[in-house]
């Protein structure tokens, strides 16, 4: 299933789903799934010039006291409110 802002579709083998820039979409798997995900236009170098080092851990629950000062101001960004507010 693919969900594009409210809505939803059911995708199968061989489908193309092609989704607007500034769409919020995700994708929800019951099975095994491959994906081919395009990006146009391509990333350019700067978009890559940002590495990161991501560490793991399946067993600490996650709360939004662990984001990192860029992860706030981005999620502010784009969801309108700092995420750690409902916390104070």
């Amino acid at each position: 299933m693919v969900i594009a802002r409210e809505n939803k579709y059911d995708i199968s083998e061989g489908d193309l789903v092609i989704v607007p820039k500034g769409v919020r979409r995700s994708i929800l798997a019951k099975t095994d799934m491959e994906i081919l995900h395009l990006v146009s236009p391509p990333p350019s170098e700067k978009d890559h010039e940002k590495s990161l080092k991501v560490e793991s851990d399946l067993q600490t629950a996650w709360n939004p006291r662990m984001m990192t000062e860029e992860g706030r101001k981005m999620f502010k960004e784009r969801f309108g409110y700092d995420i750690l507010d409902p916390l104070k």
